[in-house]
Order: C-alpha cells, then sequence, then structure tokens
C-alpha cells in the first residue's frame, strides 16, 4: 500500500488514517456532522479535490484541509479542539517525531448551507468536489447556487479595498505612537494591521473568512497562497 506521509509513518494505508482520524474527531468533538477532506494546495482551482490522488497516497496529509460541519461553532476553543485532534492522530499512527497535519477548519451546517445559497465559491467547491468522510444524516446539505464568478472578482475588488484601507489607517495609528515613543500602543495597532493583510490572502484566493485569533494561525494559512511572506515574517524558528 502506499505510504499515507513517508517512510516515518507506522499506518500506510491512507484511507485507513482518515478512518481513523474520523472517529478521534467524533469522539472529541460530539456535535460533528460531517466530516469532508479536500486538498488545500490547488490554487488555482482553489479547492478541488484530486480524488484520485486521496485514494492512491500520492499526497500527504498536510496537503489536505478536513472541515468539521458542526450545529454549533467551535470557537472559542477551536484551537485547543484541532491540536487535540491532532495529537492524537500523531500518537496513534507513529508520527509524533515527524508532525505532518491536515488543516482543520469549522463552519456550521447554517452557515455551510446559507453560503451554499449564496454562491460561495469556497463551499460550493466544497460541495461540488470534496470527499464526504462522514455523515451523521441528521441534515441535509442545501442545493447550491451556482458561481457567479464576475461577482466574485467584484467582491473580491471591493474587499481588498476595504482591507487594505483599515490596515492602512492601523499602520498610520501606530507609527503616530512609535514617534512619541509609546512602543505599547504601536504594537497594539500593528496586529490589527497584519490581522487585515493577512485576511485578505485568504479572503481573495480561498473567497471565504475562517476568523483566526493567532497571527501564527494567519501566517501559517496566507504561506500557502504568498510563500513570500515568510521573507517579511519567518517563523521557522522559535527565535523567529
Amino acid at each position: 500500500t502506499s505510504s499515507l506521509v513517508g517512510s516515518e509513518m507506522c499506518i500506510r494505508d491512507r484511507q485507513e488514517a482518515l478512518k481513523l482520524m474520523v472517529k478521534i474527531i467524533r469522539r472529541i468533538v460530539p456535535d460533528t456532522i460531517m466530516v469532508i477532506v479536500v486538498d488545500r494546495n490547488d490554487v488555482e482551482q482553489r479547492i478541488r479535490v484530486r480524488k484520485e490522488s486521496i485514494a492512491t497516497g500520492n499526497i500527504q496529509m498536510n496537503d489536505l484541509q478536513i472541515l468539521i460541519v458542526t450545529t454549533m461553532n467551535l470557537m472559542p476553543q477551536w484551537r485547543k479542539v484541532f491540536e487535540k485532534i491532532d495529537n492524537r492522530l500523531q500518537q496513534l499512527t507513529g508520527n509524533e517525531d515527524t508532525p505532518c497535519s491536515p488543516l482543520y477548519l469549522n463552519i456550521t451546517i447554517k452557515r455551510f448551507n446559507e453560503e451554499l445559497q449564496n454562491g460561495n465559491l469556497f463551499c460550493v467547491n466544497v460541495k461540488k468536489f470534496g470527499i464526504l468522510l462522514y455523515d451523521s444524516n441528521q441534515y441535509t446539505i442545501s442545493h447550491h447556487k451556482e458561481i457567479d464568478y464576475a461577482q466574485v472578482c467584484l467582491s473580491s475588488r471591493e474587499f481588498l479595498h476595504l482591507h487594505l484601507s483599515r490596515a492602512d489607517e492601523f499602520i498610520w495609528g501606530a507609527r503616530q505612537y512609535y514617534e512619541r515613543g509609546n512602543f505599547t500602543l504601536a504594537t497594539f495597532l500593528l496586529h490589527p494591521a497584519v490581522e487585515c493583510l493577512m485576511n485578505t490572502t485568504q479572503n481573495i484566493y480561498l473567497q471565504y473568512y475562517f476568523r483566526r485569533l493567532h497571527l501564527e494561525d494567519w501566517l501559517f494559512f496566507c504561506k500557502l497562497y504568498t510563500p513570500g511572506i515568510s521573507n517579511i515574517f519567518p517563523c521557522s524558528t522559535e527565535e523567529e
């Protein structure tokens, strides 16, 4: 059988590992309605899943997004929940020393259906190309509105203008405090400035907004689409 994430893994069968992951998710998140896997590296087609690759094990676990659909939002404890899932998966697969994790995302079934009806690019592609790993059969997925790519472009431009303008305002304020020697408040305003910029990157490429409270999470996600951002915010070591 094909290796799950390379020679380091004890479990070689990708499908068995994904089944194991679903069991862990259902145990840790009893509210789980559906678990859908998508390929997060296919930027041009956004999240078009290469089903044959997942079946044959030609892509690694950290190439995948795991969308966990629930009745209630996992915020604000989502970060701890996802870390718990990931740690348990690494323990059971013998991969604790060489983490190779998927990217976990959460959305409520209500919002998922609303976005489908609105023709949201991310959610429609999840429905059309994602692989359903688990379904509780408690809810049904709505019919989706076809994607209006002209509207997607228009919305992207509006979003870009809005959030870049906000970032500029935060940076302007940070400079005022910096010039007065108030570095604490300058730093306080730099955080939302960076968040606005990273949120813009995520929204433009993915066409969906997943709220994150930690900048390292924003950075990790944005590096998938703009690798050059690593030169601005290097985070490969603890010192960085």
